[in-house]
């Protein structure tokens, strides 16, 4: 049975661990047609599936809207994250469940538990040689 951890890992080009810096964003478009595009730099630590150069540009782009319940927005800091290149960038593979914050060792998965570096990476790694 495909869980959607394997289903995320199984769309995704490249999965990687980054660390993602200078974020800019910026809304384009008349009122109702508005776009939110965000870029970042980001740099490779470590490629778990795919490949992709050492430095990359993430792109996340999104319609504006004034719903409050939103995908989370592209932040800085030490990533896992899956993507799907599109061009000369890197979008996420999916809106709500392809970037998760590394903090103190542990993964913050998207509405899960934390739960730690190792453990997350050896999984991914499992998926990824499953597939």
């Amino acid at each position: 049975m495909q869980t959607p951890r394997d289903s995320l890992i199984g769309h995704s080009e490249a999965v990687a661990i980054v660390i993602v810096s200078n974020v800019t964003e910026q809304v384009v478009g008349k009122l109702k047609q508005q776009v939110r595009k965000q870029r970042a730099e980001a740099t490779v630590e470590r490629m778990l599936k795919g490949t992709a150069p050492q430095r990359l540009v993430l792109a996340y782009d999104e319609p504006v809207s004034n719903i409050s319940c939103r995908p989370p927005e592209l932040c800085t800091g030490r990533l896992l994250v899956f993507l799907r290149r599109d061009g000369d960038v890197f979008v996420r593979t999916d809106a709500w469940y392809s970037q998760h914050r590394i903090e103190t060792n542990y993964v913050n998965w998207f509405l899960q538990r934390p739960e730690p570096f190792d453990d997350a990476v050896r999984d991914v790694e499992r998926i990824v040689k499953s597939q």
